[in-house]
């Protein structure tokens, strides 16, 4: 259980990381600023009215 909880930490850190990026500050659908969602079957950043398009 605690190995689970290091990897869910570590994986929200390396999350926040890419979202600092300029190329990821934007919803890559919209374009809209602060995008909330990872779609992991493009492995893009999506905001939440283009995530249900996902």
């Amino acid at each position: 259980m605690a190995s689970r909880v290091k990897e869910d930490e570590r994986n929200e850190r390396i999350i926040r990381g890419l979202l600092k990026l300029p190329a990821n500050k934007r919803c890559i659908n919209c374009n809209n600023l602060g995008p909330q969602y990872v779609c992991t079957n493009f492995w893009t950043f999506v905001c939440t009215n283009c995530s249900g398009a996902q």
